[in-house]
């Protein structure tokens, strides 16, 4: 009986509050209308590159679309409305969808990198730059996709109330403080039966010989909610 604080506590510190959660993220290919293959494929590289480092992100690619459903991954290529950008998340049971895609007109460079979010069914953020050529935009694609990442990445972050570690920590919390008002309680209960007169020698025997649980109790109760405080503790410095 005596080990059950501790081993409440050990429970408690071993539960790790994950800051993040999964997120399913579908990355399409990057489509580069007349565009020479170099350009193409290093704007695609400056796409992917920007999802590096995030292990929330749960990364699917067309190549997964075109192995599960061929004839909706035919018309991804290029696909920026919100019509196939939904077929693509519906068929991958993703929470997001990541396009992008480059066009040469006038002998300049259109680049489009954009956001859908399944859950709203729209896009979310679309980002429109231009120059004479990829190389010279990566700086201005690097910062644009931090904008467009950006909403995909709010999603990754766990509310506090759904934390382990947060429920684990109130739910000590609460036990223990019930614990320390009933021992409490019943102390009290017994010593009022002690000095009253009217009360039947049973209950003073028993108030007799059971006085130290109730005290035990509420000592229980204490370590308890020692440890839940310092589990919600934990929670909050994490969630900072």
């Amino acid at each position: 009986m005596r080990l059950f604080p501790f081993a409440l506590i050990i429970l408690a510190t071993s539960v790790q509050a994950q800051n993040t959660k999964l997120v399913r993220l579908l990355l399409l290919d990057t489509a580069g209308i007349e565009t020479p293959d170099d350009e193409r494929l290093l704007l695609a590289e400056s796409v992917t590159n920007a999802l590096r480092g995030h292990a929330a992100l749960l990364v699917a690619t067309s190549k997964d679309v075109k192995l599960r459903a061929p004839l909706i991954a035919d018309r991804l290529l290029g696909c920026e409305e919100e019509l196939c950008l939904y077929e693509a998340a519906d068929v991958m049971a993703a929470d997001f969808v990541l396009f992008s895609s480059v066009r040469v007109r006038d002998g300049l460079r259109y680049v489009e990198i954009g956001a859908y979010d399944a859950g709203l069914a729209e896009i979310v953020v679309r980002e429109k730059l231009k120059g004479t050529n990829i190389a010279e935009l990566v700086a201005s694609i690097d910062a644009a996709m931090q904008r467009v990442i950006e909403p995909i990445l709010l999603n990754t972050r766990r509310n506090l109330f759904e934390e382990p570690t947060f429920l684990t920590g109130a739910g000590l919390s609460f036990v223990g403080f019930t614990a320390v008002i009933g021992g409490l309680g019943w102390a009290l209960e017994m010593d009022t039966a002690l000095a009253d007169p009217a009360r039947h020698r049973d209950q003073k025997e028993f108030a007799l010989q059971n006085g130290k649980r109730a005290f035990w109790i509420a000592g229980l109760g204490t370590i308890i909610s020692a440890a839940g405080v310092f589990v919600l503790g934990h929670a909050l410095t994490e969630e900072r």
